[in-house]
């Protein structure tokens, strides 16, 4: 039961993740893209998948403040 419940809220929570109309990444501490949503995707490329990709890569101008709050 308890497997069920963590997998419902799972689902839900990616859900809300893909219909955000806000471009959303998440990344790991290296600045990595690991996952990103639909509104993120237009932002960058529709024809490109940003993951394994660094946002130095995609949004250099930004990286710098970025890695600050990573560290």
């Amino acid at each position: 039961m308890a497997q069920d419940h963590k997998e419902q809220n799972f689902l839900q929570m990616a859900l809300l993740f893909d219909a955000s109309h806000n471009g959303m990444v998440i990344i790991d501490r290296q600045g990595e893209i690991l996952v990103y949503n639909k509104a993120a995707m237009r932002i960058f490329n529709d024809h490109v998948s940003p993951v394994g990709m660094r946002m130095s890569q995609l949004r250099p101008e930004t990286w710098p403040e970025m890695e600050k709050i990573l560290q």
